[in-house]
């Protein structure tokens, strides 16, 4: 996989990351995107978190991934996309 992002990205740092994600879509995504546990995500940024049990759910991974940008420093221009086929 590596090879095929280096045609599009430059790789700085190869590490081997591995992280524990809960399995309700909501929550999953929200943590692939924030790289947050669900518990962390509420604390720290609870404008984006809506329990299960209250109306409105909504997935904020764009918004999450902004965060986690700012968060390590990376002052960048990005985009997200949600694809739905």
């Amino acid at each position: 996989m590596q090879t095929i992002l280096e045609e599009y990205f430059r790789v700085e740092k190869d590490d081997i990351y591995y992280s524990i994600l809960p399995t309700t879509t909501q929550y999953a995504r929200n943590s692939i995107f924030s790289g947050l546990l669900p518990t962390e995500i509420e604390k720290k940024y609870p404008k984006y978190w809506v329990n299960e049990d209250e109306e409105g759910q909504k997935y904020y991974e764009g918004e999450l991934l902004g965060e986690l940008l700012k968060r390590y420093g990376r002052d960048i221009k990005y985009s997200y996309y949600k694809v739905l086929i």
